[in-house]
C-alpha cells in the first residue's frame, strides 16, 4: 500500500503545469542553496580553487536553481527544444545497426538525452537505483514511475545488471550511462581528488567491442545544448590498465565539461568524502 501512495504522489506531482513547478524551484533554490552553502563550498573549493569566494557563492546558487529545474523539467520533456551541437557525431550513433555506451556526467535536464535519442528511433536505456546499491524501494517505486510517465526507458542497480546490459547492447540498444555520482571501482583522480569510477562502460566496451561516447548537456531556458564526442579506448594486451586508463580519461573528460559550465553541475551533490 505504501508504494501505491507514493506513485500516486508522483503521478500528482508530475502533471502539475510546468509553471508552477518553476515557481516552487524559484521558492526553494535560495533556501536550499543557503542551508548547503559549505558542503557546497567544499566541492568548489576543491575543483575550482582560485575561484573567488563571491564567485563560488553565485555558482552555488545558480547550480541550486538549475538543478532543481533539470530535476523538475524530466516531467516535461516533451516541452524542450533539443539542439545538437556535433550532428555528424549524433548521425554515427543514428546510423549504427549495433548497440552501444554513452557516458555522461548529470548536465542538463535529467535523461534528455535518453528521451531524445529513443525519439529519434534509436532505442535506447538509462539506469536508475537510489542509494549507493540501488536498494531504496521507495524512491525507487517513485523514479520507476515517473520514467514510465515520462517515456523514458529504464533498468534498476541490480545484481547481474552487467550481464542484462551486455544483451540490451548486442540487441542493438545503447546504454546511458551517468558517471559523476560516488560508486566503487576503478580509483581516478578528479579535481585533484583520489576517487572512483565504475568499470562498467569500459569492461562492456572492450568485451563487445561496441562504441562509446562521451555527453553532457547544457540547460539554456526550455533549450537542451546536446554535446557528444567520440571516446577512444586504450587498447593494450592488459584489459585491467586498460580500464584504468579509460576510467581516468572519462574523469579527465568529466572534469573538463564541468569546469567549463559550473554553474550546470549539482554542487550540493557531497561527490567527494
Amino acid at each position: 500500500m505504501r508504494i501505491f501512495w507514493l506513485k500516486a504522489l508522483t503521478s500528482g506531482l508530475f502533471y502539475l503545469p510546468l509553471s508552477i513547478k518553476n515557481g516552487l524551484c524559484r521558492l526553494v533554490a535560495k533556501p536550499i542553496s543557503r542551508k548547503k552553502m559549505a558542503a557546497a563550498l567544499t566541492q568548489l573549493n576543491y575543483a575550482l580553487p582560485d575561484l573567488s569566494d563571491v564567485k563560488k557563492q553565485a555558482i552555488v546558487e545558480q547550480s541550486t536553481r538549475l538543478s532543481l529545474k533539470n530535476l523538475l523539467g524530466f516531467c516535461h520533456l516533451k516541452r524542450y527544444q533539443y539542439q545538437v551541437e556535433q550532428p555528424d557525431l549524433v548521425q554515427e550513433i543514428l546510423d549504427n545497426q549495433g548497440g552501444g555506451i554513452i557516458v555522461c556526467p548529470h548536465m542538463g535536464v535529467y535523461d534528455g538525452v535518453t528521451w531524445w535519442l529513443n525519439q529519434q528511433g534509436k532505442k535506447a536505456v538509462t539506469i536508475f537505483g537510489a542509494g549507493s546499491s540501488g536498494d531504496r524501494p521507495d524512491e525507487n517505486a517513485m523514479i520507476s514511475q515517473a520514467a514510465k510517465l515520462a517515456g523514458v526507458p529504464y533498468l534498476l542497480r541490480k545484481q547481474n545488471l552487467m550481464l542484462e546490459l551486455a544483451q540490451r547492447i548486442k540487441q542493438g540498444e545503447w546504454v546511458v550511462l551517468h558517471m559523476d555520482m560516488r560508486t566503487e571501482g576503478v580509483p581516478v583522480r578528479w579535481f585533484g581528488q583520489a576517487t572512483q569510477l565504475s568499470a562498467t562502460p569500459f569492461f562492456l566496451a572492450h568485451k563487445l567491442e561496441c562504441p562509446i561516447y562521451f555527453h553532457y548537456a547544457l540547460s539554456e531556458g526550455m533549450t537542451q545544448r546536446l554535446h557528444f564526442s567520440r571516446f577512444a579506448l586504450h587498447q593494450t594486451d592488459d584489459l585491467g590498465r586498460n580500464i584504468a586508463q579509460d576510467a581516468q580519461q572519462l574523469a579527465d573528460m568529466m572534469q573538463q565539461a564541468i569546469s567549463a559550465h559550473p554553474e550546470q553541475w549539482i554542487w550540493l551533490y557531497r561527490r567527494f568524502k
